[in-house]
């Protein structure tokens, strides 16, 4: 891979062109999008081929962990492309971004929603496993399912919370957009925008592999 010192400099235009390009887009060797592989990826996981993103949910799910994983890795890369929560932690800016731009989506989520996606989160990214310890050390339960009929995102249950795969999908597609709308209209948004993009939004793709 290139070093950064060599890394091109895209313009704001450049960069939203590069990082929101859709799953379908053919990849040739240069630079590509963290999104667009993300996007990619979770597809591979959920359903086995890529498809338009409005008929994901309508296939058989396969991966349901390692696309849950996919999804919130997602989310968690698009916290980092917009201002809020700074000085606080990636928590903490993880759950100020889904609390405010959840609420620009079908799918709005509380603040203790959010922090409960976080836990699932921790959990499956660091020990791929359903449980969470708690600020006093208590370890809470997590509970993963997957239903096509329309349910919460997270949902309490026995003293912990659950998970729907669908449901945590069809928020990251839509937090997809939310951004992409907020750092085409707001000045401020794009310029935090394009700084985050040279630290995470790019990947130098190298023929089928990524190096």
């Amino acid at each position: 891979m290139p070093s950064r010192s060599n890394d091109p400099k895209f313009t704001a235009k450049q960069a939203m062109r590069l990082f929101f390009r859709t799953p379908r887009s053919n990849h040739v060797e240069g630079w590509t999008s963290t999104l667009c592989l993300c996007r990619r990826e979770l597809q591979l996981c959920l359903i086995g081929k890529i498809v338009l993103e409005k008929r994901m949910l309508t296939h058989e799910h396969h991966r349901l962990f390692a696309s849950t994983m996919v999804a919130l890795s997602g989310i968690d890369l698009l916290s980092r492309m917009v201002p809020g929560g700074q000085g606080k932690g990636a928590g903490a800016k993880f759950v100020a971004f889904v609390e405010e731009y959840s609420k620009e989506t079908p799918i709005a989520l509380t603040k203790e929603q959010a922090e409960a996606v976080w836990s699932f989160r921790n959990a499956l990214s660091h020990t791929f496993g359903l449980y969470h310890v708690t600020r006093d050390g208590k370890a809470q339960r997590l509970w993963l399912y997957d239903q096509n009929d329309k349910a919460p995102v997270v949902r309490e249950r026995d003293g912990g919370w659950e998970i729907c795969v669908d449901s945590v999908v069809e928020l990251f597609l839509l937090l997809v957009r939310a951004v992409e709308s907020r750092v085409a209209l707001d000045a401020d948004v794009q310029l935090y925008f394009l700084d985050a993009f040279h630290r995470y939004g790019k990947i130098y793709w190298r023929g089928p592999h990524i190096a």
